[in-house]
């Protein structure tokens, strides 16, 4: 304290003094100010990130970037959200009949049944064969797919996913056909497609597009802004091997949540519970199989 007063002193002596006080006020105010400014930048990142938190909660799924040009609002005013791509498969078309036999199976007088024991050398006890075990399949198809300069690579795309996205609901990936090597995918009527793919039921009424691996499909989208082109490229098509039936039967059944609700809208206003346009599939099994020109007009 003394040496404190002998410096005051003497600035008062050398008429320092306004220099002192300010030097004081610097002294007080300074840590004040960005006490203030650190407190002010930690609110700002508490709220910054509540706000994520809450929207990412709120939709249950990661956050996606959204185009808000013009051409991209038109796009989603023109079809958008009301649209279902599954629609045009449930429009009354043709009456669509199933047949199914059954074999009667007898067992002749006399012959042996099958349900008798097998004797084990000589005592006469019974086994029974472990049964063999069995192997199930399922499929992965990996796409490359989007607009010129856009394109983005899709892996192990789950069944019923819609493109470009659940807004814009143009193309929908059906699954892959009963050969394993071919994937299926309903097309918009909005849309013209050229390329390797095989169109059904013909290429001037392309409702489903099939295409193997390595294929390239090119379709021009008509909206009210114009026409887009979107590429499709099948990377692969990869069969997996599983020896358990619950994972066959989890893989079976995966599919997008999304496409899952379009089609059972749809299913709603039609009468055929399981067809996908000119397949059918099978859950089973895991695949679509064909339905023939005679099934439908019969």
């Amino acid at each position: 304290m003394i040496f404190l007063r002998n410096v005051w002193a003497d600035m008062l002596e050398k008429r320092l003094w306004p220099l002192a006080v300010a030097l004081l006020v610097g002294i007080v105010a300074v840590p004040t100010i960005l006490a203030k400014k650190n407190q002010q930048h930690d609110t700002q990142q508490v709220v910054a990130t509540a706000s994520a938190n809450q929207a990412s909660n709120a939709s249950g799924e990661a956050a996606v970037a959204l185009d808000t040009s013009a051409a991209a609002t038109a796009r989603r005013n023109h079809l958008g959200r009301q649209r279902n791509p599954f629609d045009q498969l449930f429009a009354p078309k043709v009456k669509v009949t199933t047949s199914s036999s059954t074999a009667a199976t007898s067992t002749p007088a006399g012959s042996p049944t099958t349900g008798g024991s097998t004797g084990t050398g000589g005592g006469g006890g019974t086994t029974k064969p472990k049964p063999p075990v069995t192997t199930k399949t399922a499929y992965s198809v990996s796409l490359h797919f989007g607009e010129a300069g856009a394109m983005h690579t899709i892996r192990d795309i789950p069944r019923l996913t819609p493109l470009p996205s659940a807004v814009d609901p143009f193309f929908v990936f059906l699954g892959v056909k009963d050969d394993g090597r071919t994937a299926i995918f309903l097309v918009s009527s909005d849309a013209k497609a050229t390329g390797d793919g095989a169109c059904k039921p013909s290429d001037n009424d392309c409702e489903t597009i099939e295409l193997k691996a390595g294929d390239t499909e090119f379709f021009d989208l008509t909206t009210d802004t114009g026409v887009q082109q979107f590429q499709m490229d099948v990377v692969s098509i990869t069969k997996k091997t599983v020896t358990s039936t619950a994972a066959a039967k989890a893989a079976h059944a995966r599919a997008s949540q999304i496409g899952t609700g379009m089609l059972q809208e749809a299913r709603k206003a039609g009468d055929l519970p399981v067809q996908l346009g000119w397949y059918r599939w099978d859950p089973a099994a895991g695949v679509l199989h064909p339905i023939t020109s005679n099934a439908l007009s019969g």
